[in-house]
């Protein structure tokens, strides 16, 4: 699972976007986020955009990307937004050390940086800079497969038989009825998309579950607490990391699967999408919405998260049930 990093065309202001797939359940649409505008924001659909005369100049290479997808969807919508932020700027400010890990089946001598001689994080590596400039870069993932990282994640169109199909081949912490309906009840009670929720759990536990999921304590300490969306688990090294997070779950008591489902989905949506406009895979891990420092308040270290979590989302639509095998 290696990849070569493709040459970085120029950039000098970073361009986001934000796509919205209209979507009819039960006579409702998702709902369209619109972010705070502090240079330019524009909307792309299949059969018009507003996009100004000079943008292709600006930004190479978007326009012909979105014009094959809405071509093939034309359900979807692209809203564009300009940061007003300066390419070298954010990518300055990822690259600090340690705020970006490359996981070990994508780890390269160009995905890692020059200064870690030895594993950031068990077997995980610091990402390097020209990796960041990867990831980051838009283009990059504006294809079927790793666009879903930049879905609007607002909205609660999924019903308990959908999560259903999409836990069925995942192991019994996810796949029960306490957490499907907790999931459900999550979307409905946050208005938050119920397939994310799925993704963003797996994604931070794997197929079968993890010592932050299953209950059952860490080294005799916080038995009967979960945290399945990793909430407050950070730092370096796997005792500090389960520690911090088992310590979270305890002090907001979530000494239950649903409690924990509910106060961490409360979590995202207040912490992250309502506060800081994060309400994509994208902006969750690439803070550059406008609404806090730049490359703070991010989710997670792992440089793939948002387009691991959105490959999900476009296979959980596409009504696969495939099982991913996550470090």
């Amino acid at each position: 699972m290696q990849r070569n990093i493709l040459k970085q065309l120029n950039k000098q202001i970073l361009c986001i976007l934000i796509l919205s797939i209209i979507i009819y359940i039960a006579s409702s649409i998702i709902p369209q986020l619109s972010n705070i505008s502090y240079a330019g924001t524009y909307i792309y659909t299949s059969s018009s955009n507003d996009l100004p005369k000079d943008f292709d100049t600006k930004y190479p290479g978007y326009k012909i990307l979105i014009n094959t997808l809405v071509t093939e969807h034309p359900n979807w919508v692209f809203e564009l937004y300009e940061t007003d932020l300066a390419w070298s700027t954010v990518i300055e400010n990822e690259n600090a050390h340690g705020k970006n890990l490359v996981q070990p089946g994508f780890y390269t001598s160009e995905w890692g940086c020059d200064v870690c001689e030895e594993p950031y994080d068990g077997p995980w590596r610091c990402a390097s800079k020209a990796a960041i400039e990867y990831m980051m870069d838009p283009r990059n993932s504006i294809n079927e497969s790793d666009v879903f990282q930049f879905k609007n994640l607002e909205g609660s169109d999924v019903t308990y038989e959908d999560i259903a199909r999409v836990v069925s081949k995942y192991g019994s912490y996810i796949n029960n009825d306490e957490v499907i309906n907790a999931i459900v009840e999550a979307s409905n009670t946050y208005n938050i998309n119920g397939y994310f929720l799925v993704s963003k759990i797996i994604n931070e536990h794997g197929k079968d579950g993890s010592t932050l999921s299953n209950g059952q304590g860490y080294k005799g300490n916080y038995v009967g607490y979960y945290n399945y969306f990793n909430i407050g688990s950070f730092g370096n090294g796997e005792a500090t990391i389960i520690n911090n997070g088992l310590s979270r779950a305890k002090k907001e008591g979530w000494n239950t699967r649903r409690l924990s489902i509910l106060g961490g989905a409360k979590v995202v949506r207040e912490s992250y999408i309502t506060e800081y406009s994060q309400n994509t895979l994208y902006y969750q891990k690439y803070n550059v919405s406008g609404r806090s420092t730049i490359g703070s308040h991010q989710y997670q270290q792992n440089i793939m998260a948002a387009q691991s979590q959105g490959e999900d989302l476009k296979d959980y639509y596409d009504g696969t049930t495939s099982v991913k095998e996550y470090e």
